[in-house]
């Protein structure tokens, strides 16, 4: 197998269906086949034993013989710090199960291209906290991964679509996911993608349509027989009726009808699913939504996009006519596009990877021949610039003059999902929120502000970093318990003795470039003692225990 360290791929790591990209040495992204041929894998692992797992189709399959062994929309329990799932007597947390996931792309990627596949971009719903955005970090971690990046899923298929379309466009990213909702407002001029504001749901997606439609199968399935013995208590009834349930749902999508055979006990049932049944059973969670779409595109009108040209329907739920009919009503004047639901994704990301590498090797360049890289290319000398895309090009054998030039001028502006702040105590020494950086800010942020310590002799400053999740910026939460608050981490700053009450201390926050990275730096001007650290969240998995999770997938056998 040969090494190609300068080929960066991305990953769309989905809840219900997964890819992997590159771009070729022509700037073409192309999804990578997996071992059934098939350009996506479905987000399922079915374990046959504590060694020996297998992901995708086939555990999808077998999962519904044996449910007990079988696991599926993991990526909802990323960031949860209680989860844990038990399988042939061991724990495993979501980091672990997604990193299988991860490995199958990786290990079918290695085959079907013959080339190591070592770095990697991975796409996360743009609504991810800091906690859900870490937990994806080290499951590719423990995959074997180096993960370059983390970005946005909605981003990523914008800078797709940039890639084929040209003109300046204000266009809205519809993102409805097996298992997430993300709506973004972006601008997009040629290779330049600004972000302008975020809305989202990660616990709203095609499964939730399957979950309301298996009910409906099982409600029917009683009737029927006359039976109040549910369905929906036995778990391989279960999995077989979501089976059917996914089924229809994508026959609904060509045809207004559908038949559904149900069997359960014994008995058997027969159920005609018509769209219009369909519609009115799931339009309560289309209407969800449309609300997130519409509070996007108001406060869109506020940060200056008056007006939208083109929404990009991607995900593979997006296909449902429902979502096309419904948002035409809503958004009459508006173009819809239906661009590469299940693909888009994991392109953009390959692109961004490709265009990263690219922008990297410039300022390697630049750095050996000119000693600087906050330059512009276009005031160098002509020699030094042939200098410079010699060396460029030696560092990326292969690579067409096109591909980079194409990924030297891609330009990514994002923002934060989230409002970041930190505890500190008001007038009344209640303890309360300041925020430094609020949602929708664009990264890479950084924001300062000074506070004094609240009594005097104080020895130490404690920070507790918050995350909070409020869209309604007049309404941001205040005190650190709100619900919609969560407590990142807590830093220490040690102090002087002998200091008064209200001796200032200052705090800076930095968010990085894709948003997914908080730095905290706090310091006492008076003595100089000051704290920099990167924000690892209270649920990360520690470094012994990731160590150890990453060598026991490296002892399973992944089909």
């Amino acid at each position: 197998m040969s090494s190609q360290p300068n080929t960066v791929f991305g990953i769309d790591l989905g809840t219900t269906y997964s890819a992997i990209a590159y771009v070729d040495d022509f700037g073409k992204p192309v999804v990578v086949p997996n071992a059934d041929n098939a350009l996506v894998t479905p987000s399922a692992l079915f374990f046959e034993s504590p060694a020996n797992v297998i992901v995708g189709l086939t555990a999808k399959n077998y999962g519904r013989i044996d449910p007990a062994n079988y696991v599926e929309l993991i990526k909802r329990n990323m960031g949860d710090p209680l989860f844990r799932r038990e399988l042939h007597g061991s724990e495993y947390r979501p980091e672990e199960l997604s990193a299988l996931i991860l490995k199958k792309l990786k290990e079918d990627g290695e085959r079907a291209l013959n080339r190591t596949i070592t770095d990697v971009i991975i796409t996360v719903p743009a609504y991810f906290n800091e906690s859900q955005r870490t937990a994806t970090e080290q499951a590719g971690q423990i995959a074997g991964l180096n993960v370059r990046a983390i970005i946005p899923e909605p981003t990523a298929a914008a800078i797709a679509y940039a890639a084929t379309e040209a003109g300046d466009q204000s266009i809205l990213v519809y993102d409805l996911g097996g298992g997430t909702f993300d709506v973004t407002v972006m601008v997009v001029s040629g290779q330049r993608v600004r972000v302008i504001c975020i809305q989202g749901d990660h616990d709203l997606g095609g499964r939730n349509w399957d979950e309301v439609i298996v009910t409906y199968l099982a409600e029917e399935w009683k009737s029927q027989n006359s039976s109040s013995d549910d369905p929906l208590n036995s778990p391989e009834t279960l999995q077989e009726l979501f089976k059917e349930a996914e089924e229809a749902k994508r026959a609904l999508s060509q045809r207004n009808k559908t038949p559904v055979r149900i069997n359960h006990a014994g008995r058997p049932a027969r159920v005609e699913l018509t769209r219009d049944k369909f519609n009115e059973l799931t339009g309560g969670l289309l209407e969800r939504t449309v609300a997130l779409t519409r509070d996007v595109v108001d406060e869109a009108r506020t940060l200056g996009v008056p007006r939208l040209d083109r929404i990009l329907l991607v995900g593979g739920s997006s296909y449902m006519p429902q979502v096309q009919e419904r948002l035409k009503a809503e958004f009459p004047s508006i173009q819809q596009q239906l661009f590469e639901p299940e693909q888009a994704v994991a392109k953009g990301a390959a692109i961004y990877a490709s265009s990263k590498q690219i922008q990297d090797a410039y300022e390697e360049a630049l750095m050996k021949l000119v000693g600087r890289v906050d330059i512009d290319l276009e005031v160098l000398p002509p020699e030094t610039r042939i200098k410079v895309d010699q060396e460029v090009r030696g560092r990326l054998p292969g690579k067409s003059k096109q591909a980079i030039a194409s990924g030297l001028n891609l330009e990514i502006i994002n923002v934060c999902s989230k409002n970041f702040g930190l505890v500190v105590k008001d007038d009344l020494d209640c303890d309360v929120v300041a925020y430094l950086i609020k949602r929708n800010s664009p990264v890479p942020a950084e924001r300062e502000n000074t506070f004094g310590t609240y009594e005097k002799n104080q020895t130490s400053a404690q920070i507790i970093i918050i995350e909070a999740e409020e869209s309604d910026m007049q309404n941001l939460p205040k005190s650190p318990d709100d619900p919609r608050c969560r407590r990142l981490k807590e830093v220490t700053l040690n102090l002087p003795h002998g200091l008064p009450e209200g001796h200032p201390i200052q705090v800076k926050y930095s968010l990085s470039e894709d948003g997914g990275r908080l730095r905290v730096y706090a310091r006492d001007p008076q003595s100089g003692q000051d704290i920099d650290d990167n924000v690892e969240t209270f649920n990360a998995i520690g470094p012994q225990e990731l160590d150890e999770a990453r060598k026991g997938t490296e002892g399973i056998d992944v089909q």
